[in-house]
């Protein structure tokens, strides 16, 4: 979803929290990041991110899609690579 700024800003947000549920895109990362060993913390400072930021996704809360790609690029994971193919099709990175 993007929202616009008057001033023409964009705020680009990953997707929203799911009823109990993790974006196909966290759970892979977390799965990733759990694989090699690594705290939220370790994961958010390799990924130049706050651990806070891993902590939200993983809860399933939104994130910003900037943030999340620096993550997932991280651990080799590419967005399309968890995305489902109405997502893709939406053009959603």
């Amino acid at each position: 979803m993007t929202d616009k700024f008057p001033e023409g800003r964009q705020l680009g947000y990953q997707f929203g929290k799911v009823a109990g549920a993790l974006d196909p895109i966290w759970e892979q990362i977390r799965e990733e990041r759990i694989k090699r060993g690594l705290t939220m913390d370790q994961l958010g400072e390799l990924a130049g991110v706050a651990s806070s930021t891993v902590s939200r996704g993983e809860r399933g809360y939104q994130t910003w899609l900037s943030k999340t790609r620096q993550i997932a690029q991280v651990l080799g994971i590419t967005i399309f690579t968890v995305m489902t193919p109405s997502q893709a099709d939406r053009g959603i990175e």
